[in-house]
């Protein structure tokens, strides 16, 4: 009589088992890179279109003010003296928030007379979306700003040092303790500033650089402190609303310059309303006397040759 043939079960073996498991984790070590760089893409590209939703606003606004809005407005030039709304809020009816511009408006101190620091502090500290890059890693309310309502944009406030901390002595860090200055008063000064200062209303035929060759808005990010949407909370404060980019403020690698979580570099806003990513490799001064491109993009009227960077 035959004998049956016994049933064997069906399985994998612990060779096969490595095997599988061993391509798995090489697939995954493949695609994980692949996902985060798509998301950080995504992030990138959501970052540069709220670049341009404020490029069309800051055009709107000249259109209509014939002149850039100001960093922020003061009465008085004191480093000490009170804080003031800035550039910001200015925005925001272009920015399709009006209801809180109004608010801010109307919470103001009776008699102000310009722009003033609103009696309701809670309406400063409001998270707005639209002022935050995706990729940044502060939160709603800037924790190195006094809690204030954060923005990781920035505005250009030209290619010299904000030090104010001695008389007669440029320091590298700020705040300062003497009176801001009002804007440029020298040749040299002229030719160094930026877009936005205390006051400014500058023109873009003031950009004798020409608008595509001069920054607008630069990115702000936790690596340097991020910025407020607001303004400044007092004249000691420029960076709260502005960055320079001076030889101290190299990309991505000082607290008082411009940064990003994007990989490499920052997209940055410049004064036609086109929007780009400047690496941080991108070749900086070494001091005063020897600027380079980066000065020359943050410069409106230094007359320097910037080429393609």
């Amino acid at each position: 009589m035959m004998a049956l043939p016994s049933k064997r079960r069906g399985g994998f073996t612990l060779v096969e088992l490595v095997v599988v498991c061993a391509t798995t984790a090489v697939l995954a070590s493949l695609t994980v890179p692949a996902v985060q760089d798509a998301r950080q893409a995504a992030r990138s590209t959501l970052c540069k279109n709220q670049l341009k939703r404020f490029g069309l606003a800051l055009h709107n606004y000249h259109d209509v003010n014939l002149s850039m809005p100001a960093a922020w407005y003061s009465r008085y030039a004191d480093a000490d003296s009170r804080s003031w709304t800035g550039w910001g809020v200015d925005l925001l009816p272009l920015l399709k928030n009006a209801s809180l511009c109004n608010r801010i408006w109307d919470a103001q101190e009776t008699g102000s007379q310009c722009p003033a620091w609103p009696t309701d502090e809670a309406l400063l500290k409001m998270p707005l979306p639209m002022f935050r890059c995706p990729s940044d890693r502060i939160g709603p309310q800037n924790s190195f700003r006094g809690g204030f309502g954060t923005s990781s944009y920035s505005g250009n406030g030209g290619a010299k040092p904000f030090g104010r901390l001695y008389a007669g002595t440029l320091q590298e860090f700020w705040p300062g303790g003497l009176p801001v200055p009002f804007g440029a008063t020298t040749v040299t000064d002229r030719k160094t500033a930026g877009i936005f200062s205390m006051n400014g209303c500058t023109r873009f035929r003031d950009i004798t650089d020409g608008t595509s060759n001069t920054l607008l808005l630069t990115e702000r990010s936790a690596l340097s402190g991020g910025g407020l949407w607001m303004g400044v909370r007092s004249n000691q404060m420029e960076n709260d609303a502005i960055t320079e980019f001076s030889w101290l403020s190299p990309l991505n690698k000082s607290f008082t310059g411009a940064s990003s979580f994007h990989s490499g570099g920052v997209n940055m806003l410049m004064c036609d309303g086109s929007v780009r990513f400047v690496s941080e490799s991108i070749s900086s001064g070494t001091d005063a006397e020897h600027p380079s491109i980066l000065q020359a993009l943050a410069a409106r009227s230094d007359g320097m040759r910037i080429g393609e960077f």
